[in-house]
């Protein structure tokens, strides 16, 4: 097997010096006789939303995207209203973790509400890299 191995190392080696196509380039067969491709952007796969339960879990997500955001709001009423009642009576304690909470509503709402953008970004992004 791995004289196999290095015998087809050394064909390919020797085809590219020869100025044939690189065996970088071209699809050879190894030891096994499995034919392996080896090229860059042989291979190309792109989003498919026709495979089954697609749509399920386009609607969960969606679903999930819904309760963060009416958690996020939530959280964000919550924490006025803590930050309120905390100052009314002079608790500091209070006052600040509802402080806390209100901005962790805002920052939850924000994120929930750029979820689609930033997941687009970053495909698209994942999908130029060479």
């Amino acid at each position: 097997m791995v004289r196999n191995t290095l015998a087809f190392l050394r064909s390919a080696a020797a085809k590219a010096a020869n100025g044939v196509q690189s065996a970088v380039t071209k699809g050879y067969e190894n030891a096994y006789g499995v034919s392996t491709i080896l090229a860059a952007g042989a291979f190309s796969a792109k989003p498919n939303t026709s495979i089954p339960g697609s749509d399920t879990g386009v609607k969960l997500v969606g679903g999930l995207m819904t309760f963060g955001q009416i958690a996020a709001v939530g959280g964000l009423v919550l924490g006025a209203m803590l930050w309120m009642f905390g100052s009314r009576q002079h608790n500091s304690q209070h006052a600040s973790a509802g402080k806390a909470m209100l901005f962790a509503g805002v920052a939850g709402a924000f994120m929930v509400g750029a979820a689609n953008d930033f997941g687009s970004s970053a495909f698209k992004l994942g999908g130029e890299v060479d």
